[in-house]
C-alpha cells in the first residue's frame, strides 16, 4: 500500500486489443485524471508507432454517442477536436515529450 502522492513506476503488458478497450474507457473525461493523461499520451504514442491500427482508438464519444447517458460530461465536441489534433501530432512522428506535454496540457 502507498500513501497519496506518492511517485510510484509501473510495468504493465497490453495487446492491441486491450490498448484499444484501455483507450476506450480512460481517454474519456469521466476517467480521473491522472490515468487520463496517460492514456492520451500512450494514444498519441500508438498513434505514431502503428496508426493503421491505432487511428480508430479514444474514447467512446469520439466515434459515436457517449456510453454514459446522463452522466456523460456533454463535452464530445472538444473531445473529437482534440483527437484530431493529436492525430495531426502522431503523423508528424512527434517525440514521446511533446506528446506527453501535450496529453497534460490538453487533457487534464
Amino acid at each position: 500500500m502507498l500513501p497519496n502522492a506518492a511517485e510510484t513506476r509501473m510495468v504493465f503488458t497490453m495487446n492491441a486489443r486491450e490498448l484499444m478497450h484501455f483507450f476506450n474507457l480512460r481517454c474519456c473525461n469521466r476517467a480521473q485524471w491522472e490515468i487520463r493523461a496517460l492514456a492520451w499520451a500512450m494514444l498519441g504514442m500508438c498513434m505514431r508507432e502503428a496508426p493503421s491500427l491505432f487511428s480508430i482508438c479514444g474514447p467512446s464519444c469520439a466515434s459515436g454517442a457517449c456510453p454514459e447517458g446522463k452522466m456523460s460530461c456533454g463535452k464530445a465536441g472538444e473531445v473529437r477536436e482534440r483527437l484530431e489534433k493529436l492525430k495531426e501530432l502522431a503523423a508528424s512522428g512527434t517525440s514521446d515529450a511533446e506528446i506527453s506535454r501535450f496529453a497534460r496540457e490538453n487533457c487534464i
